[in-house]
């Protein structure tokens, strides 16, 4: 496969987020005003402690995600309060949320949303671990004529070393991470809670 033009994957780069900016501007006028009432979106569980995650209990949201929380997605919605191990987020994808608030028609109550959202998941950061996943993987797929945006690679990144499973709608760009483990919260129905119980009596 022949290598893709540079001007090309800083074009993709843009799209990734521009895309994220527009689909979190759509929320900021109809969820500010539920924000103050009984009808606001439950985003879910608290945060939980600031060890490190490890192992298959972690979820990680990516942010396709955590936009459609803040929208009031039923299906997604559903998927968090039925997941029964711990939630988490990235810090690239709060940078991506934040820059979304922020170009937003309404960037008060869309950063209020964004921080409300932000306050009950733990984020977790991109270390010197997660910095040599990005760099050996961005290499392999430069090596292989193929591109992704950095702040997917990072998300994935992220995801990997703490052995977490992802939680995104963008199958398509994850799955060149064979060890990755992923979720689709947008298409896919959650599992029934009823027939979870039924298998594990």
């Amino acid at each position: 496969m022949g290598r893709g033009r540079p001007g090309a994957a800083r074009k993709r780069r843009r799209n990734r987020t521009q895309r994220a900016a527009c689909r979190l501007g759509t929320i900021g006028g109809p969820l500010a005003r539920r924000r103050r009432g009984a009808e606001y979106p439950d985003f879910g569980h608290r945060r939980g402690s600031h060890r490190r995650p490890r192992g298959r209990s972690v979820k990680v949201l990516d942010t396709d995600v955590c936009i459609e929380i803040l929208r009031g997605n039923p299906r997604v919605l559903q998927w968090r309060r039925h997941t029964q191990v711990r939630v988490v987020t990235t810090w690239v994808t709060a940078c991506e949320l934040e820059y979304g608030a922020a170009k937003s028609a309404h960037p008060q109550q869309a950063r209020a949303l964004v921080s409300d959202l932000l306050s009950t998941l733990d984020i977790l950061g991109l270390d010197r671990a997660a910095a040599r996943q990005f760099g050996q993987h961005k290499a392999a797929l430069r090596r292989d004529g193929e591109t992704l945006a950095d702040a997917d690679l990072m998300i994935a990144a992220i995801a990997l070393i703490h052995g977490a499973e992802l939680a995104t709608g963008n199958l398509r760009h994850f799955r060149r991470f064979p060890d990755l483990p992923l979720e689709d919260w947008i298409r896919q129905p959650p599992p029934d809670p009823a027939a979870r119980s039924d298998t594990s009596a």
